[in-house]
């Protein structure tokens, strides 16, 4: 079993991720900005709650520390301005934090084809990727997020997202390792507890260092 760190760990992905994890057996601890409200994160000994700005160095290494595994899940809200920069400047910080601690195995998100092979992604997306500003703005900063995370020399994997849902259970998805061609008006979705289920899976799986997997249903 490893000893996980979940940034983000309290969002609606996040929290999954956590979820899942302890119920595999992993040591977790959930990163979060402020103490989330009783219910979204399980009761148990194996979880640890840290709070702490992901924007602030000494918070981010003060929490990384003894770690086997980091998992990235850190996004700003669609229309929250003030903190489009969290997703460059976090991963930044736990990058650093990672190379000073010697912990190796990262595990970040993003959407995919927004930040590579936009050129697959449908019509009605490139659109939108385009020209609707708040997605945009967000997405220039994971951009910037995914080169600080190839460029790390971590073992890390970026996993690429198709449109995230809250639907349960969690059920069959697909995986295509390299790329994903849309159809003309596709939006591809995945539930967030398949995706959680996914990043778990592949842990320690050295099929996916330094890969990009797409997972969509």
């Amino acid at each position: 079993m490893s000893s996980i760190i979940v940034f983000g760990g309290a969002g609606r992905t996040g929290s999954e991720v956590v979820k899942q994890a302890i119920s595999n057996g992993h040591s977790v601890t959930a990163f979060t900005y402020s103490t989330p409200p009783p219910g979204i994160l399980p009761d148990s000994q194996r979880l640890r709650i840290v709070t702490g700005n992901a924007y602030v160095y000494d918070d981010v290494a003060r929490a990384i520390a003894g770690h086997d595994v980091v998992i990235n899940i850190i996004a700003p809200k669609l229309f929250d301005k003030k903190n489009y920069p969290i997703s460059e400047q976090a991963t930044r910080n736990i990058i650093r934090a990672m190379h000073e601690s010697g912990i190796r195995r990262y595990i970040g998100q993003a959407g995919a084809w927004a930040t590579d092979q936009i050129g697959d992604a449908s019509l009605l997306m490139r659109l939108g990727f385009t020209f609707f500003l708040p997605l945009k703005n967000v997405y220039s900063y994971k951009k910037k997020e995914d080169q600080l995370v190839k460029q790390s020399q971590l073992d890390w994997t970026l996993v690429r997202c198709g449109i995230l849902t809250d639907k349960q259970p969690i059920s069959n998805y697909k995986i295509f390792p390299e790329k994903y061609v849309c159809g003309i008006f596709e939006i591809p979705k995945i539930r967030r507890v398949n995706v959680a289920k996914f990043e778990l899976s592949i842990i320690h799986d050295e099929a996916y260092y330094k890969k990009c997997p797409i997972v969509i249903e």
